[in-house]
């Protein structure tokens, strides 16, 4: 979808404020991999159980490995706020 969109260069976006890291923007990711830092209780109210560990972030990880530097190259630190979102901003 990325590509027919004429983004091939940046198929997906996660800013990385460089290499100090954004972890409030990947978090969406993150717990898209079912990999939350802390569990839910019934109510919704965050427990002190970290939830990011085990299979679901290792999936996690391994994505974010996967598409860095050594592998696909997309998520990079050298892509910033402005940078990344010039191609939607011109259409």
């Amino acid at each position: 979808m990325a590509e027919e969109a004429g983004f091939e260069d940046r198929p997906f976006l996660l800013y990385t404020n460089g290499t100090a890291g954004d972890g409030y923007s990947s978090y969406p990711l993150q717990t898209s991999f079912g990999a939350p830092v802390f569990v839910q209780d019934e109510s919704g109210s965050y427990t002190t159980e970290v939830g990011m560990g085990g299979e679901a972030g290792e999936a996690y990880a391994q994505f974010l490995y996967d598409n860095g530097q050594a592998g696909t190259g997309y998520f990079s630190d050298t892509i910033d706020y402005d940078t990344s979102n010039e191609p939607v901003r011109v259409g």
